[in-house]
């Protein structure tokens, strides 16, 4: 999506921190700021079964606690 965003084809949403330095250098422009989320929801998509592994699990643990805590910005 970004290639075809900078070649011109259309408009793109795109994650902040892969596009700010594009912005900064002039090769992209915000479009719709008023109208963009303050921040994205994260989701996370896993097997609905009984067990999930314990690597996963801890994942999803600190995911949870991180989303709990505001924001640093």
């Amino acid at each position: 999506m970004l290639d075809a965003t900078l070649a011109g084809m259309g408009w793109g949403y795109l994650a902040e921190q892969t596009i700010t330095p594009l912005i900064k250098d002039g090769q992209l422009i915000q479009m719709l700021v008023d109208w963009m989320p303050q921040e994205a929801p994260l989701c996370l998509y896993y097997s609905g079964r009984r067990h999930v592994p314990a690597k996963l699990r801890a994942f999803i643990d600190l995911v949870r606690l991180h989303a709990r805590k505001p924001s640093m910005a």
